[in-house]
């Protein structure tokens, strides 16, 4: 079982978030889910709430939010893989910040989608080139993968409205 909390823990006190949400090294969490076990890619979902979230109700962290930020800002100027990770740590919060039961504590979603979808703009080549974790399932690679993430949270979550994925 993966102590969600302990890893964010050592994140949050080593001053490691890029890493943690990026699943490098120790921070790596092993996502199972739809066909996607085995691929090297990292559990962001559970990061959040069973990390993250649990970590800053505990007291004592006020400061993760600004973390956050600050560590999808760094990797939103990193390479594809970064940009990725940045893109998919942005539809977790958007999906737990939104949600009836047991929502996120904090609200860091609307702070971090521009920086992020200009991030995936600017690097849309780069996306659709790179057949990378769920980018085999795509012809556009990654960019295919984030289209298909964009429209759920334009139908599902209400947001992200203002960018049209077909006409970038």
């Amino acid at each position: 079982m993966i102590d969600y909390i302990g890893i964010a823990r050592k994140a949050v006190e080593c001053d490691d978030m890029v890493k943690l949400l990026e699943g490098k090294g120790e921070y790596h969490c092993e996502f199972f889910y739809y066909g996607l076990a085995g691929i090297d890619i990292t559990d962001w979902g559970s990061i959040l709430s069973r990390g993250i979230y649990v970590l800053y109700n505990e007291g004592g962290y006020d400061y993760i939010p600004d973390m956050i930020i600050e560590a999808i800002k760094e990797m939103c100027e990193g390479d594809v893989e970064e940009v990725y990770c940045a893109f998919r740590v942005f539809f977790c919060a958007v999906m737990y910040e939104r949600r009836d039961f047991k929502p996120a504590p904090f609200h860091i979603s609307e702070q971090i989608k521009p920086v992020v979808m200009q991030a995936v703009f600017n690097n849309k080549e780069k996306l659709s080139k790179c057949f990378d974790w769920e980018g085999w399932r795509h012809s556009d690679g990654m960019w295919g993968a984030i289209k298909r993430w964009v429209k759920i949270l334009q139908e599902d979550y209400d947001t992200c409205s203002e960018y049209d994925m077909e006409e970038a």
